[in-house]
């Protein structure tokens, strides 16, 4: 029977599949906001460590099994390093993508004596948390820290401020995934769709020092 996968993955790249380019969109991310300033930066991400919530090493992201995670880091990197800003130079702070652990990755974060002045968050989700807890906590967006996300969920828009986010084009890779299996055109190789950025209200430059 003929398939495809809806994601992109290691292993065997013989697999028919249509995802996106995480890579590319989150160094688009990152940059966006090196671009404005920025040079202290965090990562909230999710499941790089197993699901665990809590501060990790750059060697614990690039072991994980999470592939869409991991190369949203790597993504990050790779674009931040063109700015002289080493893994190392970034904390990353797992979450699982509920409110209570992005509360506490970013108790965790902002307790240090030169907190990030930009969020890259893996989710639209967790963005719009970390919004919410700097908010609670004095922290003007984009004033004081500039945040993005990942996804291009609905509530993106809405949001107060508005969420600059990469948008994923899932009604794209639908489309193209049905109709590779109705019109028997499955691809000989897996096909890497591009994330558009949506800039919004919640970046801008840094805070002067």
């Amino acid at each position: 029977m003929p398939f495809i996968a809806l994601a992109l993955g290691e292993g065997d790249v013989a697999i028919p599949a249509i995802g996106l380019d995480n890579i590319a969109g989150a160094a688009q991310a990152a940059r966006h906001l090196a671009d404005l300033g920025h040079r202290r930066f965090a990562i909230l991400a999710i499941g790089l460590n197993g699901g665990e919530a809590g501060a990790m090493a750059p060697e614990q992201a690039v072991r994980s099994l999470k592939f869409t995670s991991r190369d949203r880091a790597l993504g990050y990197w790779q674009a931040l390093a063109d700015f002289g800003i080493g893994r190392a130079d970034v904390p990353i702070q797992g979450t699982q993508n509920d409110r209570q652990s992005v509360d506490a990755a970013l108790e965790s974060l902002f307790a240090a004596a030169r907190p990030p002045t930009a969020i890259l968050a893996m989710s639209d989700r967790i963005a719009l948390f970390a919004m919410q807890w700097l908010a609670g906590r004095g922290y003007a967006v984009p004033g004081d820290v500039s945040v993005i996300g990942f996804d291009g969920v609905p509530e993106a828009a809405t949001a107060v401020p508005g969420l600059t986010t990469m948008a994923q084009p899932l009604a794209e890779i639908a489309r193209r995934a049905v109709a590779a299996i109705l019109e028997d055109a499955v691809p000989a190789q897996q096909e890497a769709l591009y994330v558009t950025l949506i800039v919004r209200s919640s970046t801008a430059p840094p805070p002067p020092d």
